[in-house]
Parts: structure tokens; sequence; C-alpha cells
């Protein structure tokens, strides 16, 4: 009797030893600092991108942790959400001080090069087991967000911090141990307009792709241009103030973006009448766009009037002929535009 109860002591001490996160590297602190130009026009919609600035973390601490031991990834912010306001990907938006500007941070775990997550406060299992191997994503968007019709410019932004944690609070205690990344955002020298850049596609922004029959479908390689293919043209208008400015326009994937790759955004559309197998690809030039990148997308000295173009084709995602079917395709995504 004696020595089962030593064994189950014994027992109990190696999952205890097992549910605690182990780490590596230091923590990183960072101020990102944004000087933005807002447009106050007023037909922008409340949830809609003020702008957006794109930043390296640099490396932060790594770990190793287990879903099994019900470690926590943990997201806090010193700013609340505002309610009864979404953003990207219809998350919560977070005071910045500024009535009428909110703001939404890219999670630093489940984001990656064109598929950002807006971070969301709480707690939550770990997405991720393990980030000691360095394949973690190294970059961290920041959008400014409408929150109201109105918004006051005499109000003054106040910093708020939003800190990435991993580890089991019952395990690992020590909030310092388990933080990985603190980011505070800075607003200053807000540069306000009241008029700004429009842009609107040339035509209908409902685009219609030409039907494909499956054989032309499947002759075609994946991610290459099919016959539907379409070129769609946006014009770009500006007003005297903006004129010789640099604008930078980059792509949001309202419908959600694929995992498959680059450009590429799934069927909306489910149920009988759906295609299977099939997504839309959004390309500039020959090459997928990037989502959410503000970085590679620009017009150089803009003029009051002018154009770009970009297109949109059928892609496959699977190779078996078996699995894909006919139907309808729908992909929802947004251009937007904003002076440097």
């Amino acid at each position: 009797m004696n020595k089962l109860f030593i064994l189950l002591v014994m027992l109990i001490c190696a999952n205890n030893a097992m549910a605690k996160c182990t780490y590596d590297g230091s923590t990183q602190r960072q101020v990102l600092s944004l000087s933005p130009r807002i447009a106050l026009d007023p037909s922008i919609p409340v949830g809609a991108v003020l702008y957006s600035k794109k930043f390296g973390t640099g490396a932060y601490k790594t770990f190793t942790c287990s879903k099994i031991m019900n470690d926590q990834y943990i997201i806090d912010s010193t700013a609340s959400a505002i309610p009864g306001v979404t953003g990207i990907q219809g998350k919560p938006v977070y005071e910045t001080g500024i009535d009428g500007i909110g703001y939404q941070v890219s999670d630093i775990l489940l984001s990656k090069n064109g598929s950002l997550v807006p971070a969301v406060v709480g707690s939550t299992l770990v997405p991720i087991e393990n980030t000691t191997g360095g394949n973690n994503y190294k970059f961290i968007t920041v959008w400014l967000i409408k929150t109201k019709p109105t918004i006051n410019t005499n109000d003054t932004s106040e910093n708020s911090a939003i800190s990435f944690s991993a580890g089991n609070p019952q395990t690992n205690p020590n909030p310092s141990d388990r933080l990985l990344y603190q980011a505070t955002i800075k607003l200053s020298n807000l540069n306000y307009k009241n008029t700004s850049c429009n842009v609107s596609v040339a035509g209908s922004s409902q685009i219609t792709l030409k039907k494909i029959s499956k054989d032309n479908l499947m002759s075609v390689a994946r991610g290459g241009i099919t016959p539907s293919q379409k070129t769609i043209t946006m014009d770009l208008n500006c007003p005297q103030e903006s004129l010789g400015t640099t604008v930078t326009y980059w792509f949001n994937p309202i419908s959600g973006a694929s995992a498959s790759g680059d450009g590429i955004i799934d069927n909306q559309i489910t149920g009988s009448g759906a295609a299977q197998k099939v997504g839309i690809i959004i390309k500039k030039g020959n090459t997928p766009v990037e989502f959410y990148n503000t970085d590679d997308y620009k017009i150089a000295n803009v003029k009051s009037s002018q154009s770009f173009d970009f297109t949109a084709d059928y892609y496959r995602f699977s190779d078996n002929a078996a699995e894909v079917s006919l139907g309808n395709v729908k992909a929802v995504f947004q251009v937007v535009i904003q002076e440097q």
C-alpha cells in the first residue's frame, strides 16, 4: 500500500512538470508610432479602415506549451473594446482616446503573410504548442478604424498597450514569464483632411466572370489563366490638396483569405448550388496579390484622375476531377486606399 502511494505521488509530480510551459529568448517590447493622414469624409462608414501600417517585431520570446494541459494564449489590452463597433473580419475595435477612431492589431501567432487575423482580447487554448523553431511571423499590422460618423479632431490619443502571452496561470503564475510580446500604440501629429482621394470600380462593383466548363477549368494548371479571367479597372480621383502625393492601395479579403496561397479567396457560397473545390484568385500583373500588404502597391505623384488594373479568375483547389463540381462561386473583397 505504501509503494502504491509513493507511485501516485510521483505520477502527480510528473504531470505537474509536463503542464509547465518552457520559454526561450526575451520579451520584446515596442512602441508602434503612427502619424497618419485621416480623411474626415462623412461618407466613410463606421467600421471602415482609415489607415494601416505594418511593423517588424524582431525576435520575441518563444515557448513550448501543451494543449492537453490547457495552457493558454492570453491577449491583454489597456484599452477597452468599443461597444457595437467591429472592424477587420468583424472583430472588436479598441479605444485610442480619440472619439471616432479606434484600432485593431494583427495577432502575432495566428497571422502570416497574406492572411492576417485581428487580435481579440481574452484567453484561449494555445493555438500553437511550440514556436521554438523560429518560424513564427515577425510582423504586426495596426489598423485605425472609424468608430463614429464624426471624428473629434480636438481629442488627443492615449497610448494603448496590447500584450501577447502564453502559459498556464497555475503552473506559470508569473505574468512576466508568460509575456512574449508587448506593443504600445502611439498616435501623434495626425493630419486630418476634409477631402481625400476616392477609388471606385470603372463600371459595376459586382464583377461577373464568364461561365467556364469543368473540362476547361481542369485543363488549366492551378493558379493559371483561364478563358474567364477578367480585368478590373479602378478609377482613382484625388482633390487638389492630394496631387503629387503617394497613394498606397491594398486588398482586403472581406469573405476570408484562403489558406491555399496568396490572392485566393474561398467560395462564400455553400450548399447544393455551390461549386466544389473552386474559388477566386486576384492577381496584379500575373502575380497573385498579397492580401493586407500595405507596402508594395503604390501610385506615386498622383494626378487628379488615373486608374490601375488587376484581374479576377477562377481558382481550382484540387487536381482530382472527382472532387471538382460546377456551381456558383462568390468572393467579396475590398480595395482600400490611403495617402502617405
